[in-house]
């Protein structure tokens, strides 16, 4: 089982969990230090939506 980003209805990317997780821990600090939004935005457990605007 992992996580699945999706931008829309559309499947972009499907990683392992641990691989998922790492990236949004990773993620999640730079958007505090810098003030930032990073576009992945978790809505279920296993789900994150890509904003194709705020990554850009």
């Amino acid at each position: 089982m992992g996580y699945v980003f999706e931008h829309g209805n559309e499947t972009i990317w499907g990683p392992s969990i641990g691989v998922a997780r790492l990236l949004l821990a990773s993620i999640a600090p730079l958007e505090n230090r810098l003030g930032i939004k990073s576009g992945l935005t978790e809505y279920m457990s296993d789900t994150i939506e890509v904003d194709f605007a705020q990554l850009s």
